[in-house]
This record gives structure tokens, sequence and C-alpha cells, in this order.
């Protein structure tokens, strides 16, 4: 992935705007890999879990999916929560792998409000903790409200917040968001941790505890931010069902189904195969061998695809056709697992 970077074209200009992009942490990483002869993870648990006495945590799938005492993860498919299985990441470590529980990231909040130490002891050095709170790129501008500016450090959002210096940031993988903030300020720290990856709560309540802390004036953070998401959810769930009904209407695709099957080739991402099976067109993985999007005709050259992986969504996935052959297809999955969609350009 890091090689294939250099496939990608970027959204906007070098330094123009500020963007979100796992794959820097990723890269980081690997940074530690070579600076260390160590592996990111291994580097992870002897400087920071150990010392922290972090012994509920791991940054490794499978010390996570041999706990006896883990939860259940959940996704909104359909208008229902429904139960997924847990996605294996440890291919993106650096952004995504680490699993925790409250009592052990208590330490972790501890430490960062007491200059780096833990039980007297200095685990990161406080210059270090200090240039991770630096304001590296502005993010934006928020005018009314509490926060004026957002701005990103290293690995934290860095804003004020009615007055008060913040450092906070989500994180989450397939069926799990949680919340970190910091208010060193107020020695005020907090963790939310949540087991659906279809919920606003984890952040709204980090917040509703902060501005208790700060005496503001009361307000009921998750209402307010609930009902934003519920405008947009309703939106998506109602161009998903335009689209199932458009399906339902049996309009004919521009070519034969047997025009679109074939093999597919990104420069980022690598290969799929799209099958006519049993007449109806299924997407096949390279990369991701346990994922089927199953496609059915909306008319012309464009498909409803269903990914088996629930947490992919339900997407409109077009084809491009040029003097009566089919050139490209651009597949797009749930914005909470990539924002950008990718041309495919058929090999045969």
């Amino acid at each position: 992935m890091i090689v294939n970077l250099r496939n990608l074209q970027p959204a906007y200009g070098f330094r123009e705007r500020w963007g979100y992009f796992n794959m820097g942490f990723v890269s980081a990483g690997e940074v530690i890999h070579a600076a260390t002869d160590t592996t990111w993870e291994d580097y992870v648990t002897a400087r920071l879990l150990k010392p922290l006495q972090m012994n509920r945590t791991t940054p490794r799938y499978e010390t996570f999916a041999a706990d006896n005492n883990k939860t259940a993860c959940y996704t909104l498919y359909n208008d229902s929560l429904q139960k997924i299985p847990y996605a294996n990441v440890d291919n993106l470590g650096p952004c995504a792998s680490i699993s925790s529980s409250v009592n052990d990231l208590s330490h972790w909040l501890i430490m960062q409000l007491d200059s780096g130490r833990y039980n007297n002891k200095t685990v990161v050095p406080y210059n270090v903790l200090r240039e991770t709170r630096r304001a590296q790129a502005l993010v934006g501008e928020h005018g009314d409200g509490p926060t004026k500016f957002v701005t990103y450090g290293l690995g934290w959002f860095v804003e004020d917040y009615n007055g008060k210096k913040i450092m906070d940031h989500s994180g989450g993988t397939n069926g799990f968001v949680t919340q970190t903030l910091l208010c060193p300020e107020e020695k005020l720290g907090v963790v939310v941790l949540t087991n659906t990856d279809a919920n606003g709560l984890y952040s709204a309540l980090a917040y509703q505890v902060l501005e208790s802390y700060l005496n503001m004036s009361y307000r009921n953070v998750s209402s307010e931010d609930y009902a934003g998401w519920l405008e947009g959810y309703n939106a998506d769930k109602a161009t998903v069902k335009n689209m199932r009904d458009t399906v339902a209407q049996r309009n004919k695709t521009t070519l034969p189904l047997e025009a679109y099957t074939g093999s597919y080739h990104n420069d980022f991402y690598g290969d799929v195969q799209i099958k006519n099976e049993s007449n109806n067109l299924n997407v096949y993985f390279s990369h991701h061998p346990g994922v089927i999007g199953r496609l059915q005709p909306l008319g012309s050259n464009n498909f409803l695809c269903s990914y088996t992986d629930k947490t992919w969504g339900i997407q409109r996935i077009p084809f491009t056709i040029d003097k009566g052959s089919v050139k490209s297809v651009t597949i797009k999955v749930n914005d909470f697992i990539d924002y950008m969609p990718y041309e495919f350009a058929k090999v045969k």
C-alpha cells in the first residue's frame, strides 16, 4: 500500500488544504521499524503499554480475538443494528489496531496529564508530548460556538474550546468508534468507548463532560448532534430506497451483462474480477477475498452494489462505456471505510 501511494491523485494541491489520511500513520509505523529494528507493535508494547501497566491493551488482532472478555460489535444496516465479525486490521496497525479497556486507557490519560509520567516515572519525555500538541496544520475556522479554530498536531486535533486548549481524537474500526479528549488546564482526560460504529454519542458524551467541567451553560450535546446525523441518515436512506425502487423496475442495461464481466485494475488497489453467475454480476476483490459486491442493474450503465461486508454499505456503481465497449468501473464504499471512489480500468 505504501509503495502504491505514488499512484494516487491528490484531492488538492500540496499543502493547499488539510486532509485526513490513515496511510500516513501506517507509514510512520514503518519508520519506527526502520529506525529501531523492531516492529511498531513490539515497540509500542515495550515502550508504552508495559510501563503504563496497560495489561489489557494490545496492538495485535490475534491477542484481542483470543480474549474471553471483549465486547461484540455492531453496525447499522437496513435500518437495524446488526452484529458483525471482528475486523483484522493488523496491516493498518498504527492507525486502527489497538484494542483496550477504559481502565487501561485511564493510565494513558494520567500519563498525558502528568507531563509524561506514570507512577512517578517518565514514560514519554514532556518535550515530546508538548511537540505532539503543537499546531502543525489548520483544519478549519468555526466562527460561532465554543470552538473558533481547529488545527492538527501530531496525532491530535488541537483546538480552543470556551477559552481552553484541548486535544482530542476519535478512533475506530468496523463496529467500534471511540473518543479521547484532554484538557490539561483542567487536569481533565475523557475516554469514551462504544461497540457500534453507528453512533455519535462517543463524541457528544466526551464534550458533554468537558462542558460540565468548564461550567458552561447546559445543553444536550447528544441531542444537538443527533439532529444533524439524522438528517444525513434519512437522506442516505432515501437514496438507497430510490435505487432499490429503480432496480425493481428491471431497467435494461446498455450492453448485455456479459460485456461488463472481466478483469479490472487500479494502480493503487490492484485487481477486481466481475463475474456473471446465474445471470447476476458479482465483484470479487483480490485483497479482500471474503467480500463480494453483488450488482443489480439500475439501467443504462449503472448498478446498485450491495456488499457482503455490511460496513462497506450500499452504493451506486457506474461503468464507463466508449465506442460500445466497457472501459472502466468506479468502485465506492461507505465513507466510514474510505471517502474516495476508485476507478478500475478493464484489462480483459
